[in-house]
């Protein structure tokens, strides 16, 4: 397999350059073998042979793999900002990675490289000391995204030093359930943690201590001890994230410039924000419910605790001007159905400040603001409401004696369709669900020569949330072959 290389091409006066394209490789645990070429069809089997391509190239993994130590992605394979190196799973495919207590799985040591779309896991028991992916220092531009970490002593670890700081990290989509800590990075500048989920983290979702400019955005944050937390960091901004039921949402010590805006605040038991000998405190435009107290405030030396129970309390301190007590409610706070997404009566619903210089989408990347303003919290509420559907029809050719080919005008990003059979005397026969976004269907199990009737509806599923039409396609009359 051949790469192609960044090429000039003369054509008369005029020199085009031709952009790099990196090659593709492929891992399969189950049947791949390190001796093959690393195509498709002859993929390799480790992860070792990762360090086998070279910058820019993308690699493709399946299949569940055990490391016997840390699988090192080191500086060889460093792409570039314009063309990263690219580690993910191979199409349709959820790759795992089981984790070993003591040992870091994936270390990245190489400058701009992405790795996506692996499972990080114990088998639902806690890896003492383990870490899923641990960016080294002095490492520029990694990305770890689309990826769960669960079961490991840090979901993704960072440990940089004064003088090989980790920058311009992104850590983007991921989810990161059941650790000690979903993240903690040491002496990182320009980070950014955006669109995550976490979730039942022992310690903490993100410790982020020391360095500069970290951005926490659109991420939900549920029933942790302490929901993020930044030390002796500068420019540390918290901006449109959800906070649900942890003992403290929003942690600094030893912050100068800590930013706390467009955030909900529900449950925390303890504090829902948490500043100790942190400097310029900015906090506003949050909604907060149902927390055991607003927050505390902590100044040295001498040390003074300054504890702020009720809401007006917090703003007569000038921390939330424009700081609201009112009711998010979440789609569902099931603990089977658990879903932090906001619905249309919500008083987050056009609440919030315009922060577009952060974000201008939430956290299921749709645009910010979908009405007057910014929704408070990570989502943005959108409706969902799908079409009625329309097209409904049984081609030529498509008439059988015990069944047909019903067809419809497709609508994009459903999740699936609900079919309703009648007799032709609207007595209800069957009702058939589609389960993916396929605008055909054939009914079988009918009588030859026999009237039907037929109406369909669109379902959209995202999480555990399902919207429907509000109304079933009109009838449609057919009837069966002799």
């Amino acid at each position: 397999m051949k790469k192609i290389l960044f090429t000039t091409v003369l054509c008369g006066l005029f020199i085009f350059a031709l952009p790099a394209f990196g090659a593709e490789y492929y891992i399969a645990a189950k049947n791949g073998n390190d001796a093959n070429p690393g195509t498709k069809s002859q993929p390799w089997k480790s992860l070792d042979r990762i360090n086998s391509v070279s910058g820019g190239d993308t690699v493709y993994i399946k299949g569940k793999f055990t490391t016997a130590g840390t699988v090192v992605l080191n500086i060889p394979i460093a792409g570039t900002a314009a063309n990263p190196t690219i580690v993910t799973n191979w199409p349709n495919k959820n790759p795992g990675i089981q984790l070993m207590a003591g040992t870091t799985a994936i270390g990245i040591n190489a400058n701009n490289l992405t790795f996506s779309g692996v499972e990080f896991h114990n088998n639902g028991s806690l890896a003492v000391g383990s870490s899923g992916v641990s960016v080294y220092g002095g490492v520029t531009g990694a990305i770890v995204e689309n990826c769960i970490f669960r079961d490991s002593n840090i979901g993704i670890a960072g440990p940089g030093v004064s003088g090989a700081k980790i920058k311009d990290l992104k850590v983007i989509n991921n989810e990161f359930f059941d650790n000690n800590y979903g993240s903690f990075i040491d002496w990182g500048d320009n980070l950014e943690f955006v669109a995550n989920t976490f979730g039942n983290n022992s310690t903490g979702g993100v410790y982020n201590r020391y360095g500069s400019t970290t951005n926490f955005i659109n991420n939900f944050i549920y029933q942790n001890n302490i929901g993020i937390v930044g030390g002796g960091t500068t420019n540390f901004r918290v901006v449109n994230n959800t906070f649900y039921g942890n003992a403290v949402g929003v942690g600094t010590e030893g912050v100068t410039n800590p930013l706390v805006k467009n955030n909900i605040f529900s449950f925390q038991t303890a504090l829902a924000q948490l500043h100790a000998v942190s400097t310029n405190v900015v906090s506003d435009y949050n909604l907060y419910h149902e927390n055991k107290k607003i927050g505390q405030i902590s100044t040295a030396p001498p040390l003074v605790n300054n504890i702020y129970t009720t809401l007006a309390e917090w703003k007569a301190a000038n921390f939330g001007e424009h700081a609201l007590s009112g009711k998010p409610r979440y789609w569902s706070k099931d603990p089977i159905t658990f879903d932090l997404h906001i619905k249309k009566k919500s008083d987050a619903n056009n609440a919030g400040l315009n922060m577009a210089n952060y974000t201008t989408e939430d956290i299921d990347d749709e645009a910010r603001p979908h009405g007057s303003a910014f929704d408070i919290g990570a989502d943005e509420f959108y409706g969902y409401k799908p079409a009625r559907v329309t097209g409904v029809t049984i081609k030529d050719g498509n008439y059988y004696k015990k069944k047909v080919k019903l067809k419809w005008d497709k609508q994009a990003d459903m999740t699936g369709y609900t079919i309703k059979l009648f007799s032709h005397k609207m007595k209800a026969l069957r009702t058939i669900k589609i389960k993916k976004n396929k605008a055909n269907k054939y009914i079988k199990k009918l009588e030859p020569g026999k009237s039907y009737r037929v109406k369909v509806l669109a379902k959209r599923t995202i999480r555990y949330r399902t919207f429907k039409s509000a109304k079933f396609s009109k009838l449609y009359k057919f009837q069966t072959n002799q």
